[in-house]
């Protein structure tokens, strides 16, 4: 069905299959929010944005989401890093992937799945990660920035 995108919702950089694919969260503001996987079909964008069928191991309801999300466009696979802010820490040491269905983007059920990051990543200071988390296809790895003053970090999806 439709819904309104809600808190702090996080595009990937470029459509997913035809369409602006994008994690937002619903519920009531200061209340836990769930995690939801919207999408637009840009080829039909009067049919506004569509929730999508989730399964698997959807990432928790949260206070204070602010995830990132980038699409893995080589191996057509999206990850969410749970970040942290302030108000509620999340989860630095696990991303969740995304998998889309065999077919039927909009109609199918995406597969999500936590997956174990090597190492945590570094905590950031502010309210969120949102474009902090980005696939960089050039090296294949998702970078991430905590803060302005430290690392980039890298990781290989699969490694």
């Amino acid at each position: 069905g439709n819904s309104l995108s809600g808190y702090n919702p996080v595009a990937c950089q470029f459509p997913v299959n035809g369409l602006l694919l994008f994690q937002t969260w619903l519920g009531s503001y200061g209340s836990p929010v769930a995690f939801t996987l919207c999408a637009v079909d840009l080829s039909t964008t009067a049919a506004g944005v569509i929730n999508l069928n989730l399964a698997g191991d959807v990432p928790p309801k949260a206070i204070t989401p602010s995830h990132g999300f980038d699409w893995d466009t080589d191996a057509n696979v999206g990850y969410v890093f749970p970040s942290n802010c302030a108000n509620d820490p999340g989860d630095l040491s696990h991303v969740y992937k995304v998998t889309p269905p065999q077919s039927d983007y909009l109609g199918g059920t995406w597969t999500l799945s936590k997956i174990a990051l090597p190492q945590a990543l570094p905590a950031n200071n502010s309210d969120g990660i949102y474009s902090r988390w980005r696939y960089v296809r050039t090296i294949r790895k998702f970078a991430y920035v905590a803060t302005t003053v430290s690392k980039v970090v890298l990781w290989t999806p699969g490694a």
